[in-house]
């Protein structure tokens, strides 16, 4: 019996020391057209925004139920935004807002989320713009905030040309997957960003073809002369980068590693 219990002692403190904590993943889900990405790490899923047309809901919630949920918000225009009442009926009654505008007047309480509370460690997103009430860029659009995730993803939100001047110096250099700007739309991703993101080696579109038209065609050639080939979610599906956890400039921050669907068509070029 001793014997046993030893042996059975022994092979748990193995297991613990040879115990490594998964790496973070960033998923990027095919909601349609829409935006919404979630950070899990630890016990942490850290949403950047939470909208689109449909939602893979068994996959969201089997990830971050059991999990502490903040927000983050690019700008308050529904394809990034409306979800957030089903989230709190189906995954967490106690998601928070961490980042992001202050609510329109005009939108409804129940979109009204408590804040999060401050966090001693820093956190793993970074508000890369935030307009300030001076500033005369004057769409939502326009006044989208940026986020940096872990250094590495780069959420642009709906952007335009007209604010990428303001932000694309502070992450010029930088290995990076790009988010690509409003969905593809021919106003963001402009020929200036791209050279100024030289580093970037993946893009990722959130969006789809039969709702709006984007990717549209100029960005997918503007795309192609910077020698990146899109994954658009509307092909590929859910799509989870596993991300490094430290920096390193010899290789990329972030490799994608699976897909969380299956693509449901060929992927198109």
């Amino acid at each position: 019996m001793r014997l046993t219990s030893l042996l059975l002692l022994f092979a748990v403190l193995a297991r613990i020391e040879t115990y490594r904590p998964e790496p973070p993943h960033l998923f990027v889900w095919n909601t349609g057209q829409g935006q919404w990405l979630t950070l899990a790490a630890g016990k942490t899923c850290q949403h950047v925004d939470m909208g689109g047309q449909k939602a893979p809901w068994n996959k969201i919630r089997s990830l971050c139920a059991h999990r502490k949920n903040q927000l983050w918000i690019t700008h308050w225009d529904k394809d990034h935004y409306g979800h957030i009442d089903r989230f709190l009926n189906r995954v967490d009654r106690n998601l928070c807002l961490a980042g992001g505008p202050s609510l329109p007047f005009l939108l409804p309480r129940k979109y009204r989320l408590p804040k999060c509370l401050k966090n001693t460690k820093d956190s793993q997103i970074q508000t890369l713009f935030k307009p300030d009430k001076k500033d005369p860029l004057r769409s939502k659009n326009d006044r989208s905030y940026v986020y940096l995730i872990k250094g590495q993803i780069l959420v642009p939100g709906d952007a335009t040309r007209g604010s990428e001047r303001r932000w694309a110096s502070k992450v010029k250099g930088l290995p990076l997957t790009l988010i690509v700007g409003h969905h593809g739309s021919k106003t963001s991703s402009s020929t200036w960003l791209l050279k100024n993101l030289e580093r970037t080696h993946q893009a990722i579109i959130s969006a789809r073809k039969k709702t709006y038209g984007h990717p549209h065609p100029q960005v997918l050639k503007r795309l192609r002369r910077h020698h990146l080939a899109p994954l658009v979610t509307e092909s590929w599906g859910s799509i989870a980068i596993e991300l490094s956890p430290t920096a390193r400039d010899d290789i990329p921050y972030s490799s994608l590693v699976r897909q969380a669907h299956r693509p449901h068509s060929r992927h198109r070029r």
